[in-house]
């Protein structure tokens, strides 16, 4: 089933709310708001036209830190295996490359200045 684009929009705030909110019944509601938050994110990028690429890109970057949130918050979760699922799409794989330059560069710098140390 698919919602029209400003559903969505109504959809992931609601999910806020409640993956926000330590005080809902813990790990299982708020990990299953994640992700459908995520996965929301994704499906509004879907609907989204050809030429917004700021907003396709700002929705699926969206969606890839909530994915990766769930699977910090509550690894052990259902919704953080489903989550693992959703991130190995080849859509985030830029996303994942850009990270793991980024986390190469900043060890090449500590390792500078640990040298520089000495």
């Amino acid at each position: 089933m698919s919602l029209p684009d400003h559903q969505y929009d109504d959809a992931i705030a609601g999910f806020l709310t409640v993956y926000d909110n330590e005080q809902y019944d813990g790990r299982e509601i708020r990990s299953q708001a994640m992700y459908w938050s995520g996965l929301s994110y994704e499906r509004k990028a879907a609907l989204m036209s050809e030429g917004d690429w700021k907003g396709r890109g700002n929705a699926i970057n969206a969606g890839y830190k909530i994915y990766r949130r769930v699977t910090y918050d509550f690894p052990d979760s259902k919704w953080a295996k489903l989550a693992r699922g959703r991130l190995a799409d080849p859509v985030f794989g830029r996303i994942i490359e850009a990270e793991q330059a980024d986390r190469d560069r900043m060890m090449e710098g500590l390792k500078e200045q640990k040298k520089k140390k000495r």
